[in-house]
């Protein structure tokens, strides 16, 4: 049969006018038979929205169904979705995008894509597709059915009760291999490497939706279930994972250990060394505890929701269409100003545009801080973030053996690093998200170098330019090397770095020494050691020759630093002892649990016993800000930790209307934006106090 290309009618806009695709009722092998019909968005009969990855035509063999009578071609995913999804003996009304919309029109595109919000939300629930059935898939639904409220308990089950059935999954998890291989190859595996859980769309179809169901082949799933089963597992599994301490090399540790600390799900990739058939990688599925705390706060506190939140938590999402990773935003803030345009704008118009979005709507410069070197070599600016770039946190030799490597940090704006964070700081009194958990309600801090003083900065999109006002801090005239977590370092990874990071405050500032305890700088590294080489062997991590070896380097490095360099009692020009900032700047004055470092914590750092509650294990261990950033030493003597690239000479400053300082570069006539950095004594709006006592002073740059 022929193909054919639907004659859509033209759809209005006044009342908003949309399509729904009827899909009659039929029984396999019977071809697929479905009708169009346009509504007013407030007239449409009850509907269904069907959220799915549309994936790539085939285009030797195409799929088609047949729409009022003649063939339409569809992806295979679609295809298989609408085979699944009909029904014997009812027709079913559905909103289906690739058929619903008009594709070829880019003006019916926009003003369409303007309506998601309504569509999704005038729905009675989405469907949410993964795909056919796989080897594990009926499995692995199950088990989560059991794992689920129907097992685990439910809102209106106490926590003691859950609590007696945890075991009985953790005992199955120690003792049956088959358990075990579900949870590996159907949830983390089948489930987790689906397509559909990094696709930009996805966010707001299931936030806006007022029921969502899950279904993969002929399974079906409450989508809250099922995201609360998800989000619950790894705490089951907590501790099967401690008791079996698996052999695992630094760099798959490192990288685990870090990935706890950006949310609840995320410990999986931790849990995942309890299993013994090789490590785990959960995919897209870190995710869903995101999708579900945006849900919250579209029902909790709606007003308290900006885009540039939702797409920095969503920067490792993908899209086809660049543009995308904006315009399948917009749903979730429903006062937002910007302009659909498939037709004219570039990527390039809708990235600035973003920017110039968030300076006025917003009252912000935050957005800035996520542009990377990547940016600036790209066709965009230096000062707008590329949405298309890899934003997957790298170690070892993944990124060093590069040319010109750019791992990406963890962001210094606490919000921008997981969903639970983003509740936590936008939404302090929201409860906890997930069924029967019964974590503590933490209060954070955010940053405000200068956060709250309105931006003074305009965008010239015609020439490329954010000119800015704020706080010269001064120009670098120290760095270290970064922090890079490699194999070939050893177990104690941070060796090398913490001399280089040493010999700098050395070269600066001299042997400084606190006077009320009587410590050196020197005595930080060797604290550090300590509770490096303590936390690792507590996890029978074999050490012993590597601690030899690194022991005896440093001995010999003390005493020769010692010897070279002249002692003083020179105070951190930011208050307190060069010791303290030291040690506070390491980890951008933020402990485990992302609290700012009290002074009993401060302290704790110094006592030899690590089973204490303070102890630094973690803290030392991860150095989760400090990776993939390097020490700098402005000239007038502040010290932080600054993007990788960061160069002697580079200017580092306070925007107004920005939480965090950043690193500039000026050559050639020309400034750009190296990235974000942690200046210690400088991230509470210091600088705008020195300035009105004339330490400091205002400035002005146009970046490009």
């Amino acid at each position: 049969m022929s193909t054919y290309k639907h004659d859509y009618d033209v759809l209005l806009s006044e009342p908003p006018h949309f399509r729904l695709v009827t899909i009659h009722s039929g029984i396999s092998p019977t071809p697929i038979s479905a009708s169009l019909k346009t509504y007013p968005i407030k007239e449409a009969p009850p509907y269904e929205a069907l959220s799915y990855v549309w994936g790539p035509y085939n285009e030797e063999d195409p799929d088609f169904i047949f729409l009022d009578g003649y063939g339409f071609i569809v992806t295979p995913n679609l295809f298989r979705a609408l085979y699944s999804l009909r029904r014997d003996n009812i027709d079913r009304y559905l909103w289906i995008d690739a058929i619903c919309i008009d594709q070829d029109d880019m003006d019916e595109r926009s003003s369409q894509v303007q309506l998601m919000r309504d569509i999704y939300k005038t729905s009675t629930g989405t469907v949410v597709w993964l795909g056919d059935d796989l080897p594990f898939t009926s499995r692995t639904f199950n088990l989560l059915k059991s794992v689920s409220a129907g097992e685990l308990g439910n809102a209106n089950t106490d926590l003691e009760a859950i609590q007696r059935k945890i075991p009985d999954f953790q005992h199955l998890l120690m003792t049956d291999a088959g358990f075990r291989r579900i949870v590996q190859r159907g949830v983390y595996g089948e489930i987790g490497q689906c397509d559909f859980w990094t696709r930009i769309w996805v966010v707001q179809e299931v936030a806006l939706s007022s029921k969502v169901v899950v279904h993969c082949g002929n399974n079906e799933m409450d989508w809250q279930l099922f995201a609360d089963t998800i989000c619950k597992l790894p705490k089951v599994m907590i501790p099967v994972f401690k008791s079996r301490k698996p052999p695992m090399n630094r760099s798959q540790k490192s990288e685990a250990l870090l990935n706890v600390t950006l949310g609840n799900l995320d410990e999986a990739s931790n849990i995942a060394m309890a299993i013994p058939e090789n490590e785990i990688d959960i995919g897209g599925l870190s995710n869903i505890d995101t999708f579900n705390i945006i849900r919250e706060l579209l029902r909790n506190a709606p007003r308290k929701v900006r885009l540039s939140d939702i797409l920095a938590l969503l920067r490792r999402s993908r899209s086809t269409d660049p543009r995308d990773m904006i315009y399948g935003l917009l749903g979730l803030v429903p006062k937002s100003s910007f302009n659909v345009d498939y037709y004219h704008a570039t990527t390039r118009d809708v990235y600035v545009d973003l920017v110039h979005q968030c300076l006025h709507a917003e009252q912000s410069l935050d957005i800035i801080t996520l542009c990377r070197k990547t940016s600036s070599s790209s066709e965009l600016p230096s000062w707008v973030p590329d949405w298309t770039a890899s934003w997957v946190v790298g170690y070892g030799e993944d990124y060093k053996a590069m040319d010109d490597p750019d791992p990406p940090p963890i962001p210094l704006i606490l919000k921008y690093g997981s969903g639970a964070l983003l509740k936590n700081i936008i939404a302090p009194s929201m409860p906890d998200h997930v069924v029967g958990s019964n974590s503590t309600q933490q209060q954070f801090t955010a940053w405000s170098a200068d956060a709250h003083t309105p931006p003074s900065a305009t965008i010239d999109p015609n020439n490329s330019t954010l000119t800015a006002r704020g706080i010269s801090i001064g120009k670098i005239s120290s760095i270290g090397d970064w922090t890079y977590r490699g194999d070939d370092d050893g177990e104690i990874f941070f060796f090398e770095i913490f001399s280089s990071w040493e010999d700098a405050i050395l070269e600066r500032f001299g042997m400084c020494h606190d006077k009320k305890s009587g410590r050196t700088i020197l005595d930080v590294f060797d604290r550090f050691l300590d509770i490096m080489i303590g936390h690792l062997s507590d996890n029978n991590i074999d050490i012993a020759e590597e601690v030899t070896n690194k022991r005896q380097r440093r001995l010999v490095q003390r005493q020769d630093r010692g010897v070279r360099c002249q002692k003083t009692t020179a105070a951190y020009v930011g208050g307190g002892s060069m010791v303290e900032a030291f040690i506070r700047t390491v980890v951008v004055d933020t402990d485990a649990n992302f609290q700012r470092l009290t002074p009993a914590k401060y302290e704790a750092f110094w006592d030899v016993d690590v089973s204490l509650p303070l102890a630094w294990s973690l803290e030392a261990y991860a150095l989760t800000f400090a990776t993939n950033r390097r020490l700098i030493i402005t000239e007038n003597g502040y010290i932080g930790l600054a993007p990788i690239h960061c160069k002697l000479g580079d200017q580092v400053c306070v925007l107004h209307g920005c939480s965090v300082p950043l690193v500039l570069r000026e050559g050639h006539g020309v400034v750009k934006l190296v990235g974000e950095a942690y200046v210690h004594g400088l991230m509470r709006g210091e600088a705008v106090q020195l300035v009105r006592e004339g330490i400091l002073k205002e400035d002005e740059w146009v970046l490009r």
